[in-house]
C-alpha cells in the first residue's frame, strides 16, 4: 500500500494563494522504528526548537495501519455526531476541565 492509496479521502484542501507558510520537517516512522538514530536526533533537535513536524506514517505498515484506523474513526464521527444534540454529546465529554479541543 503506497502512501497515495493511504492519504487520498481526507487529504487536506489546497492551501491558499499569497499566506505566509513555512516548510515543516518531515519524519519518518519507519526509520524511528528501526531505531535510525540520525533520524531520532532530528527529532530531539525539533522538540528542542520549533517542535512542529510531519510524522510520516505512510513509509511502515504500523503507520498504515494508524492512519486507516484514524480515517475509519473520522467516518464514524461524520456520520454519527451531526445527527446528536449538543446535549446528548455533552454526556460523553473527556474531562471535567476545558482544554484546547474544547473551544468548538
Amino acid at each position: 500500500m503506497g502512501s497515495s492509496a493511504v492519504a487520498n479521502e481526507f487529504a487536506p484542501i489546497p492551501f491558499p494563494d499569497g499566506l505566509p507558510c513555512i516548510e515543516l520537517p518531515r519524519i519518518s516512522l519507519a526509520k524511528l522504528l528501526e531505531g535510525d538514530e540520525a533520524e531520532a536526533r532530528q527529532i530531539f533537535d525539533i522538540c528542542v526548537s520549533t517542535g512542529f513536524f510531519y510524522l510520516d506514517l505512510t513509509d511502515h505498515p504500523r503507520g498504515q495501519a494508524l492512519w486507516k484506523e484514524g480515517c475509519e474513526a473520522c467516518r464514524v464521527g461524520m456520520k454519527v455526531l451531526p445527527s446528536l444534540s449538543v446535549e446528548e454529546k455533552v454526556k460523553y465529554k473527556a474531562r471535567d476541565r476545558p482544554g484546547v479541543f474544547d473551544t468548538g
